[in-house]
């Protein structure tokens, strides 16, 4: 353990909740959501305005808030509908980076970082690994894949950076420095992130105007909701495309972009067994994943819509299998209520307006209307896919989360943040004075500014 390890730091908190106890759970046949993970992977969707660094920062952001310790296995013990174990502390807090005492700092305060195995371009940073290739990091699952693994070591430059160069540093500098990696890190969830993926008006009514409905937080934070994490924060999955720009050799224009599947296996979860380290040549350009540089196009997300990647329906770790299929059984296995009841109860005190059963039927496509015909999931959904039906039909047609999905996401991480023990929103992050202030220049603090800080 470190000698900066933080005997404060938080525990986990338990079993997840509901958010709408007094909603029964929906019923559907395996054969019906196989059918629909099916039809969810046969009509191919548009890009949307967001780049896609924002996919995998918002799975970063994922795997500090939650953690279900049932992991990817899916168990039917026939005893109905269970709440989950949570074993993350939610308060966006960065324990999937710092551990839950600082851990994974050295003795200079600093976190180890590595080389990626030199080839034709010079070595670049690289997490600190195994000789079997694994990262050395407070949690695996940010090896999923190659641009999550690149955010998570985005913020472990950003640390040593702010640390200083300074071999002997006393815990009080230590202190300091995570704090203001924290601040940073909350400001760019509410400055830019949630800016990106919310509906506007749902934004501006829950962090500027604080009218929260449904998830408050009082003197003793309630666990997470079963219906952010096993579904509206989901959304994520729609976003990510079959292949990317990755760096000036892997693109579309040469003919040879980074595939999912590339993203995928060249990670330390997937056992590299030929390297210890990542190579040179796999090396990420954040600018074909960030707004920043006006002359290189980054890679977009995917529209926010029901329609998935079909690679997604064959993954090669992560538990395999069909990553629609598994959101959907995992649904059913934590009791979740369907679309329909959850926009039922949210409209009886908002503006929501439920999706009805014709515009189901009347914009799916064709493959989805006939399955949802067959089974009658017009009539009562999935709450993961309703969201994302929604996403694709209201306001915004996919360029972010629709209102009800949206309603969800924005008042738990309102909560989120205020729990947190360096809160922005009790304590904004004076940018102006911080570390990054140069590179912001006076801007909204984005995260591209923590890229070009870092020099990665």
């Amino acid at each position: 353990m470190s000698v900066y390890g933080d005997s404060k730091s938080h525990t986990a908190a338990g079993h997840f909740s509901r958010l709408f106890p007094d909603l029964p759970a929906a019923s559907f046949s395996t054969e019906a959501l196989t059918a629909l993970a099916t039809a969810m992977m046969a009509t191919a969707s548009g890009e949307g305005p967001i780049p896609s660094g924002y996919t995998y920062f918002g799975q970063f952001v994922d795997h500090d808030m939650t953690f279900d310790a049932e992991g990817n296995d899916l168990p039917d013990t026939g005893a109905g509908p269970e709440l989950p174990l949570q074993l993350a502390t939610p308060m966006l807090d960065l324990d999937n980076v710092y551990g839950k005492q600082d851990e994974f700092i050295n003795q200079s305060g600093k976190f180890h970082i590595g080389c990626t195995k030199q080839t034709t371009e010079p070595s670049r940073p690289d997490l600190d690994r195994t000789f079997a290739g694994q990262g050395r990091i407070a949690d695996a699952r940010n090896e999923d894949n190659l641009p999550l693994m690149h955010t998570h070591l985005l913020f472990q430059l950003l640390h040593n950076k702010l640390i200083g160069p300074d071999p002997d540093i006393p815990l009080s500098r230590f202190s300091e420095v995570k704090k203001e990696v924290l601040q940073i890190y909350q400001t760019i969830i509410v400055q830019d992130y949630l800016r990106r993926i919310l509906d506007p008006k749902v934004c501006t009514e829950v962090f500027e105007q604080g009218l929260v409905h449904f998830y408050k937080s009082g003197d003793q934070l309630p666990p997470i909701p079963v219906e952010f994490s096993g579904a509206a924060y989901r959304f994520g999955h729609s976003m990510v495309r079959e292949s990317y720009d990755w760096n000036r050799f892997l693109t579309h224009a040469n003919g040879n972009p980074a595939t999912l599947q590339d993203l995928l296996q060249r990670t330390g979860l997937y056992k590299l067994t030929d390297v210890n380290r990542q190579t040179n040549s796999w090396y990420i350009d954040w600018r074909f994943f960030l707004p920043l540089d006006p002359a290189c196009k980054p890679n977009h997300a995917m529209l926010i819509d029901c329609y998935i990647s079909d690679f997604l329906k064959n993954l090669p770790h992560s538990g395999g299998g069909s990553l629609p299929l598994r959101n959907l059984l995992r649904g059913v296995r934590y009791g979740l209520p369907s679309g329909q009841a959850v926009a039922s109860a949210m409209a009886a005190v908002t503006d929501i307006e439920p999706v009805t059963e014709a515009e189901f039927l009347q914009a799916a496509s064709p493959a989805l209307k006939a399955v949802m015909e067959q089974y009658d999931l017009h009539k009562c959904s999935p709450l993961w896919f309703y969201i994302l039906f929604e996403s694709g039909i209201r306001a915004g047609k996919g360029a972010h989360l629709g209102p009800m999905g949206s309603r969800i996401v924005a008042e738990v991480f309102h909560a989120m943040l205020l729990a947190s023990p360096h809160s922005v929103l009790k304590e904004p992050y004076d940018v102006a004075a911080g570390s990054l202030r140069e590179v912001v220049g006076g801007q909204p603090l984005e995260l591209r500014h923590v890229v070009t800080f870092t020099g990665n």
